[in-house]
């Protein structure tokens, strides 16, 4: 997909050219896409020599909820697997995997259920684990899935151990209804700064989670390099907001979380207009 997270396209490049393969991209219509105009994509990019779909769930860089179940029976029917890349899925949305239908979904458990880094977790259908192993081949090879990727060398499953506590945490704050509020206050504060700033935000609430994309009214190119430069001008200002390229653009993408309030957001608006004006400076 155009939204795809740039470290999983590019393994999806070395991939592809070990594999001798091509890489066709599903170009997703943005801003405020509706679930239809997604999928419509995605069907249009799949023929019959495609051979897997790689996708995310909740984009990194327009965060996007993307309609993954039905995304899942889409490309199914075509006969195509599906591996997700599910980074922000958990604790920002309500994840049933068997449900879902992915062949293969990976989630990291560091962002939005604060365990350590390093903590994630690979979900594969019982369907596909025979012909799935680690990078790392030990002890467990050819005992099963489970004792496969259980112990893999050295690695330290400090990071791993604590997930179930995380989980506890997560759940002491709220759990779906912590969830459903992140959501509401991600798209509360995004309509304000939009307003505020005279622009758009980039996803219907339909499609939104807990995080939000508002566009800068600055005139700069919509790349990587002049993302970063308006990202270090927040930090120089006392505070953080990641900067993303999207649709001719730069936008800011806001999180929320249990420790955010929208005090937060209105202090974000009141700095913007002064670090906008350095900027074109």
């Amino acid at each position: 997909m155009s939204h795809v997270y740039n470290a999983v396209r590019n393994t999806i490049l070395y991939a592809a050219e070990r594999a001798g393969a091509s890489v066709t991209v599903a170009e997703l219509p943005f801003p405020r896409p509706e679930p239809a105009a997604v999928l419509k994509s995605i069907e249009r990019a799949i023929t019959g020599r495609t051979r897997i779909v790689v996708m995310d769930h909740i984009t990194s860089g327009s965060a996007l909820v993307l309609p993954l179940e039905d995304i899942v029976k889409l490309c199914h029917a075509a006969g195509v697997p599906v591996l997700v890349d599910g980074a922000h899925g958990p604790g920002q949305v309500a994840l049933d995997l068997p449900a879902l239908g992915a062949d293969w979904y990976v989630g990291n458990c560091h962002k939005w259920l604060s365990a350590p880094k390093g903590s994630g977790f690979l979900y594969a259908r019982a369907d596909r684990r025979a012909d799935l192993h680690p990078v790392t081949i030990s002890h467990g090879y050819r005992d099963g899935f489970t004792a496969e990727f259980d112990y893999t060398g050295t690695t330290d499953p400090t990071a791993y151990l604590a997930v179930p506590a995380a989980l506890a945490f997560f759940e002491r704050l709220g759990g779906a209804t912590l969830m459903e509020r992140n959501k509401r206050l991600a798209a509360e504060a995004a309509k304000m700064l939009a307003i505020g700033l005279g622009t758009e935000v980039g996803a219907v609430f339909e499609m939104a989670g807990s995080m939000g994309l508002v566009r800068l009214p600055i005139d700069l190119p919509s790349n990587r390099s002049e993302a970063l430069k308006v990202r270090h001008a927040l930090q120089d200002a006392g505070t953080d907001v990641p900067v993303h390229p999207q649709a001719g653009g730069l936008w800011l993408r806001l999180s929320a979380y249990a420790y955010n309030e929208l005090s937060d957001y209105q202090r974000l608006a009141q700095m913007l207009p002064g670090v906008l004006d350095r900027l074109r400076d």
